[in-house]
């Protein structure tokens, strides 16, 4: 379940947060050198800014694979595409993890479904893993094969 809160303060290893209630939640981070990694929590911003950019839009991919969730059985597989295959995007959700925030569920020319998650703004997550996880790591919002 996914509910806003507001950053009341820091304890220990620990961030606060409030919600709508006034009851506090707590949210263990990370430190990584000078990153500091928040567990399980996504920025909304950067979801809704990612909506308004991509929603409906047509992207290339700068990876060879998409992923799949399978609900029936909890279970998680590849799509093999083409690198620089055209995808539109179909949905975007809050993925599974902070560091990856956004999840693009994407559909082929053939009509084939699967998700890449990444990060547009590279908020909450370690600068190791930022430009792995990052928009431009995962698509092109133009066709690359064309001449600029």
């Amino acid at each position: 379940m996914f509910q806003l809160i507001t950053l009341s303060g820091f304890e220990d290893n620990y961030a606060v947060f409030t919600d709508g209630r006034g009851k506090k939640l707590y949210c263990r981070f990370f430190k990584e050198i000078d990153d500091l990694q928040l567990e399980s929590v996504t920025p909304v911003a950067e979801i809704a800014s990612a909506r308004s950019l991509y929603l409906g839009k047509t992207l290339w991919l700068n990876k060879d694979f998409l992923n799949v969730y399978h609900s029936e059985t909890d279970k998680f597989s590849k799509l093999n595409v083409a690198r620089l295959s055209r995808v539109k995007v179909v949905e975007m959700l809050a993925s599974f993890y902070e560091f990856e925030p956004i999840m693009f569920t994407l559909e082929t020319d053939d009509h084939r479904r699967g998700y890449i998650a990444c990060t547009l703004s590279g908020t909450n997550v370690f600068e190791s893993m930022a430009n792995h996880c990052s928009f431009n790591n995962c698509f092109f919002d133009t066709d690359p094969r064309l001449p600029q």
